[in-house]
């Protein structure tokens, strides 16, 4: 943390109509002391002057070009801010309150894993079964609500309900195992009753328009009982109100909210990608999503048309898949080689190795799974085995 700097000097918009809030906030704040912190007397005018950042002429660039094109097959669309937008309030800052902004751009955005933390936690409180049967395993078939069951997450004694493992995944669970036997499910080609969700929910990023230049907003909370909230006695009404300013996201700010089928799935699982997006807008705008949503924050509402944007066709992808196929039995033999890893890797390498180096993206990675599927499901080996032909794949392809 960069301390003496001036306020006015240390932040001048007007001369830098892109700065990086980020790197404003964590870098380029007039701290005092030794504490890391903005004296009470000089955050008003910083936070004045943070509200002033605008978004960096290259974002709509790289928004458009880049970020658009490397989603896959999703539902996408935008959501609006009905209400100021706080999320990262407890990121480290200068003031107490944090805000989370994109690494690179610095622009304001909503994790992909807040959208799926929120949209789990409103599928199970909103059609999960009563409190009164948390004792009950969601698999259980005499479950009391059955229906209800299937929208259970997981918890420490038990994995997820149906839904909830469909779109979001579930942990090892012993108790799992026990009701996999009893219910004569298989426990897939590893012998575990782990599995991933089916669904991916992007980063919703901050999308860009003329009408927001400047998202950012000064924003204040008043405590009204600092002793008490900090255990220091019972509350009172003689206490000074104690304001604290921070930083939020302005109404009207719009993000892009994509949700697509996981890499590799089958088609068959795209009416979960229907299901999960019409329920997570539903969850926007019912509960909101980031900090003090008790007081109104945080509510997005569905702008415009959302409409599922169809990828072209990787035909090198499907040269891949179906050279996979021709040569199962090459494949098979070397990976029952001396060095497996290493012989299936060199001979991937060998064909095409730099058609997946040159693919960016989700190209890149549905190259990458077209390979691990085919691993898992055509190939005779031990789990730990492919295991190991997994690490080292990815090791030699990273995403």
């Amino acid at each position: 943390m960069m301390k003496g700097f001036e306020i006015g000097t240390s932040l001048r918009n007007a001369d830098c109509p892109g700065l990086h809030l980020g790197l404003a906030m964590g870098s380029l704040a007039p701290v005092g002391g030794t504490d890391g912190k903005i004296p009470d007397d000089a955050r008003g005018k910083w936070l004045a002057q943070l509200s002033e950042v605008s978004v960096n002429d290259d974002y709509k660039a790289w928004f458009d070009s880049r970020w658009r094109k490397t989603i896959g097959r999703a539902i996408q669309g935008k959501v609006e801010a009905k209400s100021r937008l706080l999320v990262g309030a407890g990121d480290p800052s200068a003031v107490d309150v944090g805000l989370r902004v994109h690494h690179t751009w610095g622009v304001p955005f909503i994790p992909g894993s807040a959208l799926k933390g929120l949209l789990s936690h409103w599928l199970e409180t909103s059609y999960g079964p009563s409190p009164d049967h948390d004792a009950e395993h969601p698999l259980n078939p005499q479950h009391p609500e059955p229906e209800r069951a299937k929208y259970r997450r997981a918890h420490a004694s038990h994995g997820a309900g149906e839904i909830q493992r469909i779109l979001f995944g579930s942990p090892e669970s012993d108790d799992d195992r026990k009701w996999f036997r009893t219910l004569g499910v298989s426990h897939g080609s590893a012998g575990t009753t782990a599995c991933r969700g089916r669904i991916v929910i992007h980063d919703a990023l901050f999308f860009p328009s003329e009408a927001i230049e400047k998202p950012f907003l000064a924003d204040v909370l008043t405590v009204h009982h600092a002793n008490y909230y900090q255990g220091k006695g019972r509350a009172n009404d003689y206490e000074s109100p104690n304001p604290v300013g921070f930083l939020s996201v302005r109404p009207g700010t719009e993000f892009l909210l994509a949700v697509e089928l996981a890499p590799g799935e089958n088609a068959g699982y795209e009416p979960w990608v229907d299901f999960a997006h019409k329920m997570l807008i539903e969850a926007l705008a019912d509960w909101g999503i980031g900090s003090k949503t008790a007081a109104g924050y945080g509510r997005l509402d569905k702008a415009g048309r959302h409409v599922r944007v169809e990828q072209p066709v990787d035909s090198i992808g499907e040269e891949l898949e179906a050279w996979l196929e021709a040569n199962v039995d090459e494949l098979q033999r070397d990976v029952e080689s001396t060095d497996g890893p290493t012989a299936f890797v060199a001979h991937i390498e060998r064909v095409h190795g730099a058609s997946i180096k040159a693919a960016t993206g989700e190209i890149r990675k549905q190259r990458k799974q077209k390979i691990l599927t085919f691993l898992a499901n055509k190939l005779r080996l031990s789990g730990t085995k492919r295991a190991q032909i997994r690490t080292k794949f990815n090791e030699s392809y990273p995403d």
